[in-house]
C-alpha cells in the first residue's frame, strides 16, 4: 500500500471518528454541494447522530416537496456507471 493512500484512509478515519455520535445542521442542502455532503456524510460516517436540514420555500414548492425531491433521487454506485 502506497504511503499516500495510508495518509488519506487515516484522514478519513478521523473523519469519521469526528462525526461519530454528532449531530450536524446543514444550511442549503436542497442545493448541488448540500446534497453531496449529505450523501458524503450518510455514506462515510455510519454511525453520525441527526443530520438537521433548513430547507426554505422556493420557485412555488414547499420545502417538504423540496426534501422529498433529494430524498427520491437515485444512488450512484460505481456498479450502476
Amino acid at each position: 500500500m502506497s504511503f499516500q493512500l495510508l495518509q488519506k484512509q487515516q484522514k478519513m478515519a478521523g473523519v469519521i471518528q469526528f462525526y461519530e455520535g454528532q449531530n450536524i445542521f446543514v444550511t442549503g442542502a436542497t442545493g448541488f454541494l448540500g446534497k453531496v455532503l449529505l450523501e458524503k456524510l450518510l455514506r462515510a460516517c455510519p454511525d453520525v447522530g441527526n443530520i438537521f436540514v433548513l430547507v426554505r420555500p422556493k420557485k412555488g414548492k414547499e420545502p417538504s416537496e423540496r426534501v422529498q425531491n433529494i430524498i427520491s433521487l437515485p444512488v450512484i454506485t460505481k456498479e450502476s456507471v
